[in-house]
């Protein structure tokens, strides 16, 4: 009847079950734009990850970037994050460069970091996920891109300062969330012996908005639990929703790693 949901590409195979056996499903870590509404039964408590697009623009605006570059591994994630930091850099007059576009198993970026600095441009803008966003990194530095990165997630939740030599990073901002409430913090570490990682307390969340709405919905229908589905203050933070059942609602912070530590970058 009910069932949790991970990253974008875990999520979207499943929507045509959702819609013909009305599952109801909460997510807790796609960040692909408006997925929710793909499904009357899907609801998520990880935040669209356009909304840290939007402070990533913003942050290229202070900095009075006029032309960004994109670079981007192949996937329905990345391909929503483009659409959206192509829309709302636009809408603040920076000129946004077609996407450079590879598959996730590549290897050698030499051409594609080749291209890109040709293109001239004052910054990257690369959503590429786990894996080859490592390789990326590493040969950018060692071939000089010498761009400052916009990174949409937190580079630190996945490892890449573990796997990336520091001096390849200096230049790179990357959005985070703000950090999950103590007390989840410390109870996670106590039942586990680890910290919690990255959508721990969107997953927490999601059960207990799933549950609260079976609870006021007084039935498990699935019509009934969407209709009651409402928002609540989490491990994550206040979460609300939309008329999609998507969440609205995030603080979202900037770091920027200096090459030796990250540090927080203020933003208007």
């Amino acid at each position: 009847q009910f069932m949790l949901t991970g990253w974008s590409d875990e999520v979207n195979p499943i929507i045509p079950l959702l819609n013909q056996y009305k599952i109801v499903t909460g997510n807790f870590s796609a960040g692909e734009t408006a997925i929710t509404k793909k499904s009357a039964y899907l609801f998520r408590t990880w935040p669209a990850d356009r909304i840290a697009v939007q402070a990533l623009v913003t942050y290229a605006k202070e900095k009075g970037y006029k032309k960004v570059a994109m670079v981007q591994s192949i996937g329905s994630w990345e391909n929503t994050l483009v659409a959206s930091f192509k829309e709302l850099a636009t809408q603040q007059e920076i000129i946004v460069l077609d996407s450079v576009s590879f598959t996730s198993d590549t290897q050698d970026f030499k051409t594609i970091i080749s291209k890109l600095k040709n293109e001239k441009a004052d910054a990257l803008f690369a959503p590429i996920t786990s894996g080859p966003v490592e390789r990326f990194l590493r040969q950018q530095g060692e071939l000089g891109l010498g761009l400052p990165i916009l990174y949409p997630v937190d580079v630190t939740g996945i490892g890449v300062p573990e796997k990336v030599p520091p001096r390849f990073l200096k230049g790179l901002v990357f959005a985070i969330y703000a950090a999950s409430k103590e007390d989840f913090v410390n109870a996670y570490t106590k039942e586990y012996g680890i910290a919690p990682a990255v959508s721990s307390d969107t997953a927490y969340d999601a059960v207990y908005v799933l549950a609260n709405a079976i609870k006021a919905g007084n039935s498990t229908d699935p019509d009934k639990v969407m209709s009651s589905i409402a928002g609540i203050d989490g491990a994550s933070g206040k979460i609300s929703f939309d008329e999609y059942h998507d969440r609205v609602s995030a603080e979202v912070l900037l770091m920027g790693f200096d090459g030796k530590i990250t540090t927080p970058i203020r933003i208007k």
